[in-house]
């Protein structure tokens, strides 16, 4: 629950001994809430013994996006939950204006700030400026400039450039998603509609597009989560490669660096980046001859990961050696 009684997940078991089976949670499926209620129905279950009318709990839920999972053994699904999700596991609030400044009035708020002054003290690092530097350095050890300068010429479609563009940055999509990609008509038709949605030249500061439940860029995140070997880090990996102005990259280390609130990463970015002096101190860590092309968004998380990273060459580069 949280502070203002609305639950976050929820559970229904079948048995009463789910621990003790050797099953798992299966992803089963996706459930937006937007009226802040929740509903918990077993058709197989009767109020009383021999009762017709069916056993049902409706209870206070924190309106947002949730994945539903089954509990299966043996073949048989055992139980039912739903979780939140979004990059950093967590669900979003929905447009709702009333649930909104409800939720964001207590500790998402404060969340929020701590955030922004973390993200700060980041960006004040004396050294950061040579890190940002030594990353972007063309005979150096990094990506560099690769994510964006490898020819994106198909803004409307995955093509095997993104694909290998991405494993630059350590994910990958696996075999059968490959191919759904690249060779199956139904995948790429419903790829290129969605991204036909998504603007290529927005930056996310900008407050234009919808990021929320249901928006463009939110279903295709859902589509890609279902390719083989996506999970939520490779989905907002390859979402940035296509929409670099407008699609932040968030994985582990932005989640320990900036620990904004679970799942409200996007909102945070837009917030931060929407403020012009914040954005104008990570446009100084630009070296000089990187192209324009690289947007803000890459800038400061080439400045996150430099930071937080504990790969060995960006422990190099922290060390001075």
């Amino acid at each position: 629950m949280d502070k203002f009684g609305m639950a976050v997940a929820a559970r229904m078991e079948f048995v009463s001994d789910v621990a003790d089976q050797d099953g798992s949670w299966r992803r089963s499926g996706m459930l937006t809430i937007t009226d802040g209620r929740c509903l918990a129905m077993d058709p197989f279950c009767g109020i009383t013994p021999g009762s017709m009318e069916m056993y049902r709990f409706e209870f206070p839920m924190r309106s947002g996006r949730y994945e539903a999972q089954t509990y299966n053994c043996s073949e048989e699904a055992l139980g039912l939950r739903i979780v939140p999700r979004f990059p950093g596991s967590a669900a979003r609030v929905d447009d709702l204006s009333v649930t909104r400044e409800a939720w964001m009035a207590g500790e998402p708020r404060e969340s929020f700030d701590q955030a922004n002054d973390r993200l700060d003290a980041l960006l004040e690092q004396h050294e950061l400026k040579d890190w940002v530097a030594a990353f972007f350095d063309w005979n150096g050890k990094f990506e560099g400039q690769l994510l964006t300068t490898i020819s994106d010429d198909q803004p409307h479609e995955i093509t095997v450039a993104d694909l290998y563009s991405i494993t630059l940055l350590g994910v990958h999509v696996g075999p059968h998603g490959v191919r759904l990609l690249l060779e199956d008509e139904a995948t790429r038709a419903r790829v290129a509609k969605l991204l036909d949605l998504i603007p290529v030249d927005e930056d996310i500061w900008t407050g234009k597009s919808d990021l929320g439940p249901g928006s463009p860029v939110d279903r295709l995140y859902d589509l890609l989560k279902l390719l083989d070997c996506v999970d939520d880090v490779t989905a907002s990996k390859l979402l940035h490669r296509k929409r670099p102005r407008l699609i932040p990259i968030v994985d582990r280390v932005v989640r320990e660096q900036v620990a904004a609130p679970s799942g409200f990463y996007w909102e945070f970015f837009r917030e931060y980046l929407g403020d012009p002096t914040r954005r104008q101190a990570v446009n100084d860590l630009r070296p000089k001859g990187i192209e324009r092309n690289i947007s803000v968004l890459r800038v400061l998380d080439v400045a996150i990961c430099m930071t937080g990273s504990a790969s060995m060459e960006a422990r190099k580069v922290r060390a001075g050696t």
